[in-house]
This record gives C-alpha cells, sequence and structure tokens, in this order.
C-alpha cells in the first residue's frame, strides 16, 4: 500500500510575488538547430506554460560557466554539458518529447550564486513542478561524476552501452518487449554458430546452464544435433558396408573401429561446443546482471536526494507517472525509442512470504534451478519493486532524515510541504531560514518540536545508544544517536491496541529547554507504565563509570554537571519504558518481556522476528528526575532488568526529564 503519510495530493501551492521570473532552457528553437548551443529565456511565474521539467542528481564536477543569457552566467558542476546535449538529442527523437519547447533545468535556471534570487525560486519550486507537463528523470545525468569515482563504476558503464538495446527492453513494458528480447537472443545464438533448431535452443536456454566437464557428461544423453547426424551418417555407412562383398575381414573391422573413434571424436568435440556456450552465456548472464544492478544502484541514489523527493512527488500529484531514462541508453541506435514510465498506482507492494510458509521452501528450490529467460525477468521486477519501494513506501520521518543533501535546511524545504500535518510550518520563504538549521542535530531537535505524538515516539526510539560506550555520552542523548528509522514501527505504533503512551496527549513527549542558566534541551516523557530492575537479580553496576569510558576527567565531571548529578553522593537508576504494555501476539515471537519486536529487514512489513526492540532504556536518578537515554541491557533473561516489575506513573505525573 502507498505510504498516507506522505500526501501528492495536498502540496503547498504560494502565491507568486510581484515581478517574479523564472529562467527556462528552450528546447527548439525554430532558428536555431544547433544542439551544443544553451539558451535560456525568462518567464513570468503567471505566464509560465507548460514545460518539461528534468529531475536529476548533482554532481560534483570541474565548474562550468555558460552564457545563458545577457546578464546571467550559468555555473554547472553537475553534468557535464556533453551529456547534457547527448540528452537533449534523445529527446528530440523521442515520440512524445521531440516538439517540446522549453525545459526547466534547475542547474541552467536557477542563479546558485544570488543567495535571495536562488531562495525565491526555491519558493515556487512546487508551482513549477506542478506547471510541468511532465517529470523526466534522468539518474545518470552525472555520468560523468559516476565514471571518475571508481573503475567498477566505468567498467559496469562500459557493460551498460555494451547491452544497451537488451537492457532497453527489460526495462520496457510493453508487450512486445519480450518478443524483441527473444529475437536478441537468437540473433546472439547465430553468432556463436548454435544449429537453428527451436527445440535445442530451447533445451539450451531453459537448463540450469551450470557448466560440466566432459567426463561428468558421458552419460547423459546429448542431442546435439551434430552428434545425431554424425551417428546417422555411420549408421548408413556401416549398412552399406554389411551390404557389400567384403573378401577382407581385417580391412572391414579396421574401418568398423576408425568409424567408432571418429564417431567419438565428435561426439567430444560437440560436447566442447557446448562447454563453450555454456561458458559464453554464464558471462552474458553476469554482464546483463550486473548492468541492470547497475542502473538499480543509480535509480537508488538519485530518489534519495530531497529536492529529487520533492520533484518525483509532485509528478505524481500532477500526471500520476513519471517519465525516465538513463542517459547512458542515448545513442543513434535507440534514437527515437520511447522513454520508460513509471505508473504510481500500477505497483503494488507485493505480499510476504515467511519462512514457515509451505511454499517457501518451493520458491528456495527453484531459484537454484531458473531457466534463463525467468532469470532476465526477476532482474526486471526487482527493478520496479525497488522503485516501488523508494518512490512510494517510505514516511516522512524517512525521507526528511534519511535523504541526502548538500543543505540541511533543503530537507524541511522540499519534504515539509508533502505532508499535510506539518505543511502549516511554513507560513513564507523565509520560514525555514530563520530556524537556525545547520546539521543534523538540528533537524531531529526541530522535528521533535514539530512532530505529532507518534511521529515523535517513532524518531525516539530509534535513537538508540550503544550497549556500551568507550565515550564520554552527547547532550542531548534523545537525539545525537540515530538508528536508521524503521518502516515497520511505525505501523506498530499505529496498529497495536495497548499503547504505553496517549496519542492524544501532546505533552506525553514534549520538548523543552531546561531550567536555569544551563539553557539545555530536554525531553519529557510520560508513558502509562515502566519497568525497574530487580535488586534481588540484578548485578551492582557502576554506571558512572560505565557512560564514562572508566573515565573521571573534567569531561566525565562536566557532562554530568550538565546533567544535574553528582557522581559523589547522586545514585543512579535504571528504567525501561516499552513502547506497547501488551505482549505482541502476530510475530510469533513470544518473551516475558512486553519487549515488541519487528523486522528491520522488509521494508513495510513488522511482524518478522526482528533485531530492534521497541523499548527505550534509561539511567539517571529519581530524586533528581534527571535521566539520560542509555541502552544498558540487551539480554532481560540475564536478569539485568526484571520486567514483571511494571510500576505506573502515578508517583511520577509530570513524566520522566531526559537531557
Amino acid at each position: 500500500e502507498d505510504n498516507e503519510d506522505v500526501d501528492d495530493n495536498m502540496v503547498v501551492r504560494h502565491e507568486s510575488e510581484d515581478s517574479e521570473y523564472i529562467r527556462l532552457r528552450r528546447q527548439n528553437n525554430p532558428n536555431d538547430a544547433n544542439l551544443t548551443h544553451v539558451e535560456v529565456v525568462t518567464r513570468t511565474i503567471e505566464l509560465l506554460a507548460e514545460p518539461f521539467a528534468l529531475s536529476y542528481r548533482w554532481g560534483e564536477l570541474d565548474e562550468q560557466i555558460v552564457a545563458a543569457t545577457d546578464d546571467y552566467h550559468a555555473r554547472i558542476v553537475s553534468f557535464q554539458l556533453d551529456d547534457f546535449f547527448k540528452l537533449c538529442e534523445a529527446m528530440q527523437h523521442e515520440p512524445n518529447l521531440q516538439h517540446i519547447e522549453y525545459v526547466w533545468v534547475d542547474a541552467l535556471c536557477v542563479d546558485q550564486e544570488n543567495v535571495e534570487k536562488r531562495k525565491a525560486t526555491i519558493y515556487h519550486m512546487n508551482h513549477i513542478y506542478l506547471q510541468a507537463k511532465a517529470v523526466i528523470a534522468v539518474p545518470d545525468l552525472h555520468a560523468a561524476h559516476i565514471s571518475a569515482t571508481t573503475s567498477a563504476n566505468r567498467d559496469a558503464m562500459n557493460l551498460v552501452k555494451k547491452y544497451s538495446r537488451y537492457l532497453y527492453y527489460l526495462l520496457d513494458k510493453s508487450p512486445g518487449a519480450q518478443q524483441s528480447l527473444d529475437e536478441m537472443d537468437n540473433t546472439w545464438m547465430d553468432s556463436l554458430g548454435m544449429p537453428k533448431l527451436d527445440l535445442y535452443r530451447r533445451d539450451f536456454m531453459n537448463s540450469n546452464n551450470t557448466i560440466t566437464t566432459s567426463s561428468q557428461s558421458n552419460d547423459r544423453n546429448d542431442d546435439n544435433p551434430c552428434i545425431i547426424q554424425q551417428m546417422m551418417t555411420l549408421m548408413h555407412q556401416r549398412y552399406s558396408e554389411d551390404k557389400a562383398d567384403h573378401g577382407d575381414q581385417l580391412q572391414y573391422r579396421l574401418m568398423v573401429e576408425l568409424q567408432r573413434l571418429e564417431w567419438q571424436r565428435q561426439r567430444l568435440e560437440c560436447q566442447r561446443q557446448r562447454l563453450e556456450w555454456q561458458r559464453h552465456l554464464e558471462q552474458r548472464k553476469t554482464e546483463i546482471t550486473q548492468s541492470m544492478k547497475f542502473l538499480q544502484s543509480i535509480m537508488e541514489d538519485w530518489s534519495n536526494r530531497t529536492w529529487v523527493i520533492s520533484e518525483y512527488h509532485l509528478a505524481r500529484r500532477r500526471r500520476g507517472t513519471l517519465k525516465f531514462w538513463y542517459n547512458q541508453l542515448s545513442c543513434p541506435e535507440l534514437n527515437g525509442y520511447p522513454f520508460f514510465e513509471y505508473n504510481f498506482d500500477n505497483y503494488a507492494k507485493p505480499q510476504p512470504v515467511y519462512s514457515d510458509h509451505p511454499i517457501f521452501l518451493q520458491m528456495l528450490q527453484q531459484h537454484h534451478r531458473k531457466d534463463y529467460k525467468r532469470q532476465m525477468a526477476e532482474l526486471t521486477n526487482e527493478f520496479y519493486d525497488s522503485m516501488r519501494r523508494q518512490l512510494t513506501s517510505r514516511t516522512v520521518l524517512e525521507l526528511i532524515l534519511q535523504s541526502k543533501a548538500s543543505r540541511n535546511e533543503d530537507r524541511f524545504y522540499s519534504i515539509i510541504p508533502l505532508a499535510p500535518k506539518y505543511r502549516h510550518y511554513l507560513k513564507d520563504k523565509h520560514s525555514v531560514s530563520s530556524l537556525g538549521i545547520s546539521d543534523m542535530l538540528s533537524v531531529r531537535l526541530r522535528l521533535l518540536k514539530w512532530l505529532d505524538t507518534k511521529d515523535k515516539l517513532n524518531l525516539l526510539f530509534c535513537a538508540q545508544n550503544p550497549i556500551t560506550s568507550k565515550t564520554v555520552a552527547l547532550l542531548p542523548t534523545f537525539a545525537t544517536q540515530l538508528k536508521t528509522i524503521k518502516r515497520g514501527l511505525l505501523q506498530l505504533i499505529t496498529e497495536h491496541r495497548d499503547p504505553n503512551f496517549d496519542y492524544d496527549n501532546p505533552d506525553c513527549v514534549r520538548l523543552t529547554r531546561g531550567d536555569g542558566d544551563s539553557n539545555l534541551n530536554v525531553l519529557w516523557l510520560c508513558p502509562k507504565a515502566y519497568y525497574i530492575r530487580c535488586p534481588r537479580r540484578s548485578v551492582e553496576r557502576s554506571f558512572y563509570d560505565e557512560i564514562g569510558g572508566g573515565r573521571r576527567d573534567d569531561v566525565t565531571n562536566k557532562f554530568w554537571k550538565d546533567v544535574g548529578l553528582d557522581p559523589t553522593k547522586d545514585t543512579l537508576d535504571a528504567v525501561s519504558i516499552p513502547l506497547f504494555m501488551s505482549e505482541h501476539q502476530r510475530g510469533g515471537y513470544q518473551d516475558n518481556d512486553d519487549d515488541v519486536t519487528f523486522d528491520d529487514h522488509d521494508d513495510n512489513d513488522p511482524s518478522n522476528n526482528g533485531k530492534l526492540r521497541s523499548n527505550l532504556q534509561l539511567v539517571g536518578s529519581w530524586e533528581n528526575n534527571a535521566w539520560i537515554l542509555y541502552r544498558f541491557c540487551s539480554d532481560y533473561k540475564r536478569h539485568k532488568i526484571y520486567p514483571s516489575l511494571a510500576c505506573r506513573m502515578d508517583q511520577h505525573p509530570e513524566g520522566f526529564r531526559i537531557y
């Protein structure tokens, strides 16, 4: 199912300011047929036609300066101009794009040197992409940067070039794509000199294609046509010789033996030839697989950029589809071929199959004996499954925190408008710049102010400190250690019937400033219940030494002083706060600690037994009500904590004060 946390039908549309202009790159100038020329024109927001908008990720190349207009020189580091012109040529041959007049390319159209103009254009970015007739994603427009990164990338790009037409039809979803693939496979087999017998070729391509030696295949009934032909010829000769009147029996026996040896030689030669074809086929499969995985990794990298996230969500809002193209496929052989199209509504989430399901073993067995055509189809399915996960399944928290941005404030500019619950925080174009967003810590702290209770808990319960620490903990402890946001956790928070928090009470998780002169960030957490350690079974631990890495120096002393604790007199206790009150019955994992587990491998399903536990562990002082986030226990069964000692918050209605 699609992620309901991100609403593509409700996007912020700002009122345009007076005399606000944007620049567009003219694609088809009737007065200029030169493809190596960049022309940028200026249009007002109000009179903006329907341009086509490019979506791509920025590279890190040497600066190229282009005289875009009389008074504006574009400084381009995102892509090589030669790659851009190659894309323009491909677009002019594409059946649905060859008549377009204007293209929005932010590297050309946004003055990155002028901060105010850049900010004003960013303010109108949603409007620009909503007005676009189509959004064209080009994940590898920065191919020069990809190629310069590693030799492995260059090798993969050479393979993409080698199999460009074959890869095109693997990605193409048109009805005739499979027929074209079959024709190319037959052409390839022709080049090897393989017999043109459909039955033989089908058997060869559908076998598991495990390369075997001739000795291993001696007992095999080889139906190679050349062997059959040799056998028929020898049988005919033997029959003719039987009819003849041979006076010299010795000569006859020698002739028969020579024929037998010749037949054996021919048989071994055919086996050697088949082994050679198998090697070629294995190499072909390996290279095509590497090429598809390479294209998939480029797509995943593109889709994980903050502004790209905004762009493809706006494309979904506008048309429900996204055109995409790999510039590595831009070549004369593919000129005139349609670009690919991703339909956001046609790719449903596949139903997960678990290891205890009866069909799982059958699927596992089939995995090792897939024929060639099925393996190629699986590459296509894996590509589009990855595209679905990246483009439609991620929550707002994942998009903001696990995307890549050149400026951390862009995480708010680009993604917050996509979330109906939070877009009201962006009142004008200065709303983000005034927040002082500089690093990921400031991003997480701002989110703890803006998010609703469920999203705050999702963020907080993924902030897990290590079990042991070799360095002094950092403040604030609830925001400095962040693991990957787990998609299954938000689903559990939404669906679990007995939560340990009142989701309707915004004060059960609230971020404030500390008392006095410290001005530290403080998180107040008020669950319904918590667990304490069993005094009879707990091993006495010195948390002061443990958390400080065994040191007692100025750094550790300052840390505890900021928290408001004195290691010489304040005793530290440990508590565990579960996310849910009751045992989780869905995943088949039964424990006595009310500590729900969920799958951190599958992207949407939380019901498998996973690795991340849904409890929050604190160390601190009851007397001072000063706590820090510290994961002191990884195994309840060793009795470091006794879950049955559940305590209500009656004596501490204000909640835990966490530094």
